[in-house]
């Protein structure tokens, strides 16, 4: 029974990514893959497990026809960046899952690489207005502040 719902977490979001899109990247895939895993009713071990496995699975598929070590960790690089990107609160996993990895694991420096590049981009995703994509300045305008404008006068109920 816990396979089937590991399995039913892990392919209802691939499935619903794949009839969002006509022609979606392996990278929105993942990115719509593991921010439904997080939106489940899971238990947090059970979100952990399911986005390791999801991000593990589309790095491995997309290191399988990568010729060089270089290539491969620019591949992985990319995957980890859209993942931190989409769940941020999972950085760890995303690391641990990667570094995993046989073919990642025996590239020198690749998992200080991919810790560098998960931690500074799930810590952009974290504060808001800093992701790419988002306006760079994300603070209201100072009108807007009390919901008023400049110069009303702003009264306690209580007085």
């Amino acid at each position: 029974m816990r396979l089937r719902k590991a399995l039913l977490i892990l392919l209802i979001p691939f499935s619903t990514a794949l009839r969002a899109a006509s022609d979606p990247t392996p990278e929105a895939v993942l990115s719509d893959q593991v921010k439904a895993i997080v939106d489940s009713r899971s238990p947090y071990k059970a979100k952990e497990k399911a986005i390791a496995s999801a991000v593990r699975f589309a790095v491995l598929a997309a290191i399988a026809d990568a010729k060089d070590q270089a290539n491969m960790l620019k591949i992985a690089l990319r995957y980890v960046a859209t993942a931190a990107q989409a769940v941020p609160g999972f950085a760890d996993t995303i690391i641990e899952a990667v570094t995993s990895i046989p073919a990642i694991a025996a590239i020198d420096g690749a998992a200080e690489q991919i810790q560098s590049t998960v931690t500074v981009i799930a810590k952009e995703a974290m504060v808001p207005g800093t992701a790419p994509g988002s306006p760079a300045n994300s603070k209201p305008p100072p009108s807007a502040e009390y919901g008023g404008n400049i110069g009303d006068v702003i009264v306690s109920p209580s007085t």
